[in-house]
């Protein structure tokens, strides 16, 4: 009874690697994702089509944003969550 038991949560994993993979792949084909849908599975599998941090802030440049504006912001908001953790902790 035991065993029977813990097949189904098994089961169910398995089920969910498959449907999530079979999605994967759908996905890929269709264009839903960044790799390119006429490589060939090994490639997409293998290599990463992450974007650089160079390729983003060469993007915004052309949409004519501040970059570094944008990320002193995220510095003073990160600061400033650390700090009120920190002042919480002591009280």
């Amino acid at each position: 009874e035991i065993a029977r038991a813990m097949a189904i949560p098994l089961l169910y994993g398995l089920v969910e690697a498959g449907l999530l993979g079979c999605y994967c792949l759908v996905s890929w084909k269709l264009g839903w994702t960044k790799a390119p849908r006429d490589e060939q599975i090994c490639v997409v599998l293998t290599k990463t089509y992450e974007v650089a941090e160079e390729d983003e802030e060469e993007e915004a440049l052309k949409d004519g944003e501040d970059v570094e504006g944008q990320k002193k912001g995220c510095d003073a908001d990160s600061r400033t969550i650390t700090l009120s953790i920190t002042t919480s902790t002591l009280n």
